[in-house]
C-alpha cells in the first residue's frame, strides 16, 4: 500500500503541481497564433482559406464523405454544411482566435476557437484524403480549452492587474513570472506526452514495415526508394539528389531517423534533454520539408511546451537589470496608476524601476526642490543611470527601448516631424488627463488650475 501511495504521489506530482503560468500561455500564444496562420491560408499551394473553403464547398455531393462531428451531424439527419455558414463559422473563429491570442476573454475565446478550428478542418478532410499533420495541433488547443489560460501575457492579466491597483489607489509592481497555477502543468506536460508518443508510433509502424522487421526499413532502400518517389510526384531536386547518395548513407539517414523517433519520449520524462531534442526535431522536419514536401510546420509552434519561458526570462533579467532607468511618477494620481501599471506590465525584463514622487529624496537625484516637482507633475520623467533626464515624449521614447512589445513601433518614433507632433500629443493628455480618469491627487489639482 505504501508503494502504491507513492506512485500516487508521484503522479498528482507530475501532473497538478504548482507550475509558472506563464509556460502554459507562451504554449498558447505559440499554438493559437499558428492556427491563425493555418487559417488564413489553407496551405502553401492552395492560397487563402476563405477561396479554398468556396472551391470546397462547390465541389458535387460525390466528393462528400463527412468525418468526425459532420459525420455525427449527417447520421442525425443533417445536410450537408454550405458555403454559407462554413464562412460564418470561419469568421467567428477567426475573432476568437484574435481574442485568444491577446488574452481577452482567453478562456472562452479559446473554447470557440478551438471548437471552429476542429470544425474548419474537418469540413476540409471531407472532400478530400485527411492526414494528421494538423491533428496534435487541434487536440492541443482542445487542452488549452480546458486549461487556466491567460493569468499572464494577456488582456485579462492587465486588466485585472488595473482593477487591483486603481481599487487599492497605490501602484504595487507585479511579476508575471512569479505567478503559479496548480493546474498550469497538466496540459503542457500532455502535449509533451502527445508528442513522445506520436513519434514513438512512427518509429514501431517502420520497425513493423511489412512484417519485415528493422533491417528492412533501415536498409538504406526503403528511404531510397521514397526519395525517388518523391522527386517525381514534387518536383524535388533535393529528394532526386538524396536517393543518389550510397545505401551506407541513407542506411545511416534511416537509423538516425529510428533513433530520433525512438528516443524522443525521454524528452518528455526529462525536460531538460528537450535542448538536444527540439532542435534536432525542427532539423528532422526542415529535411523531411525539403525532400518530401511534408509540412509537419505546426510541431515548430507546438515546440514551446519544451520551452522553460519563467526560468529563461529570469535567466535574462539578471543580464540586463543593471542599467536600469528610474521613471518617476504621482502617487496620488490615478491615471498615473494607470500607466505605470500598464507600463510595468509591459516591462518582461524587468528593465525599469518606479518611483513615486512623494519619495524623498529621489534615487540619483537627492533632494529636489519644488519647481522640480512641479515639473514632474507636469510631464513624466525618466532618470538614467547616469543621472540624465528625459521628460515627455522623450522620456516615452527612450522607455520604448525597453519594452520588446515597443520595438516595432520605435523606428516611427524618430521619423522627421515625430518629436513635435509626440510633443504636442503628449502635453494635450496631460493637461486633460482629469476627462480620462476620475482623479484626486496634486497633479490633477495643477491642471484643473489651469
Amino acid at each position: 500500500m505504501a508503494g502504491l501511495r507513492r506512485a500516487r504521489d508521484a503522479w498528482n506530482r507530475y501532473w497538478f503541481r504548482p507550475a509558472p503560468a506563464i509556460d502554459l500561455d507562451v504554449l498558447r500564444i505559440a499554438a493559437v497564433g499558428f492556427q491563425l496562420i493555418l487559417l488564413w491560408g489553407a496551405d502553401w499551394w492552395w492560397g487563402p482559406m476563405p477561396a479554398h473553403l468556396a472551391r470546397t464547398a462547390a465541389l458535387p455531393d460525390f466528393f462528400y464523405n463527412p468525418i468526425g462531428v459532420l459525420f455525427v451531424y449527417s447520421e442525425l439527419g443533417g445536410p450537408r454544411p454550405t458555403l454559407g455558414p462554413v464562412l460564418a463559422i470561419y469568421g467567428l473563429t477567426w475573432v476568437a482566435g484574435v481574442l485568444a491570442l491577446i488574452g481577452w476573454f482567453t478562456r472562452p475565446a479559446m473554447a470557440v476557437f478551438a471548437a471552429g478550428s476542429v470544425l474548419i478542418v474537418t469540413f476540409y478532410y471531407s472532400f478530400t484524403d485527411f492526414h494528421h499533420v494538423e491533428s496534435l495541433l487541434l487536440i492541443t488547443l482542445l487542452l488549452l480549452a480546458w486549461a487556466p489560460v491567460g493569468r499572464t501575457l494577456s488582456v485579462d492579466a492587465l486588466r485585472a492587474r488595473l482593477r487591483h491597483n486603481i481599487g487599492e489607489r497605490r501602484f504595487e509592481p507585479w511579476d508575471q513570472a512569479g505567478v503559479t497555477d496548480l493546474y498550469a502543468a497538466w496540459p503542457v506536460h500532455l502535449v509533451r506526452v502527445l508528442f513522445a508518443l506520436v513519434y514513438l508510433s512512427a518509429c514501431v509502424t517502420k520497425l513493423n514495415l511489412d512484417g519485415g522487421g528493422l533491417f528492412r526499413w533501415a536498409n538504406g532502400s526503403t528511404l531510397q526508394y521514397w526519395m525517388i518517389q518523391d522527386s517525381y510526384f514534387f518536383s524535388s531536386q533535393v529528394a532526386l539528389w538524396f536517393s543518389q547518395l550510397p545505401l551506407p548513407v541513407l542506411a545511416v539517414a534511416s537509423w538516425g531517423a529510428l533513433a530520433f523517433e525512438g528516443t524522443f519520449w525521454t524528452a518528455a520524462v526529462w525536460p531538460r534533454l528537450a535542448t538536444f531534442y527540439v532542435p534536432a526535431g525542427v532539423a528532422f522536419h526542415l529535411g523531411i520539408f525539403a525532400t518530401q514536401r511534408a509540412a509537419f510546420f505546426p510541431y515548430y509552434a507546438l515546440y514551446a511546451c519544451f520551452l522553460p519561458a519563467r526560468r529563461l526570462l529570469l535567466a535574462a533579467r539578471e543580464r540586463i537589470t543593471a542599467d536600469r532607468p528610474l521613471v518617476l511618477y504621482d502617487a496620488a494620481c490615478l491615471l498615473c496608476l494607470r500607466s505605470m501599471t500598464i507600463l510595468q506590465f509591459l516591462d518582461w525584463f524587468d528593465r525599469i524601476a518606479y518611483v513615486p514622487l512623494q519619495q524623498d529624496p529621489l534615487p540619483r537625484l537627492g533632494r529636489v526642490d519644488a519647481a522640480f516637482r512641479h515639473r514632474a507633475l507636469e510631464q513624466m520623467h525618466v532618470v538614467e543611470r547616469d543621472g540624465s533626464l528625459h521628460a515627455g515624449f522623450a522620456a516615452c521614447r527612450r522607455l520604448a527601448w525597453r519594452l520588446p512589445l515597443a520595438w516595432p513601433i520605435v523606428p516611427f518614433l524618430y521619423l522627421p516631424g515625430a518629436t513635435m507632433i509626440g510633443s504636442f500629443a503628449y502635453r494635450r493628455v496631460a493637461e486633460t488627463r482629469e476627462r480620462f480618469e476620475t482623479c484626486d491627487g496634486d497633479a490633477c489639482m495643477l491642471h484643473r488650475r489651469r
